[in-house]
């Protein structure tokens, strides 16, 4: 079966609506923003909450968290951590300013580790 083409003046007036259905939820929602940091996931409501369940119902996923930042290198290593070197490229047209670039598959920037140490320490 083909798919019928939308009318675009009914295609317009449902993103119209659904756009000022959005603006109107994000202002009221804007009253119950946070004031203090951090806004998302753990403040300082729920961190007594979490401590406690470190310490008890989630103590074995706590441990874990502790051996695998134990784990972690003192002086991780990026990918790119020699100096950025520059070198003029020239084309048919331009000389063009580079530098070296890394492989993607040989990109590590540590992120995940940094936020399972910065957990681990604010426990």
């Amino acid at each position: 079966m083909d798919a019928m083409p939308m009318d675009i003046g009914k295609m317009a007036g449902v993103l119209t609506a659904l756009t000022l259905a959005s603006t109107a939820s994000a202002e009221s929602c804007a009253g119950r923003v946070r004031k203090d940091h951090p806004r998302m996931y753990f403040n300082a409501d729920t961190w007594p909450a979490l401590k406690a369940a470190a310490q008890g119902p989630a103590r074995k996923e706590f441990d874990a968290l502790l051996e695998r930042c134990a784990g972690y290198p003192d002086n991780p290593v990026g990918s790119g951590a020699e100096a950025v070197t520059f070198r003029d490229e020239k084309t048919a047209k331009e000389t063009i300013r580079t530098t070296t670039s890394t492989p993607i598959h040989a990109v590590r920037d540590w992120g995940k580790e940094a936020a399972d140490c910065a957990l681990a320490w604010r426990f």
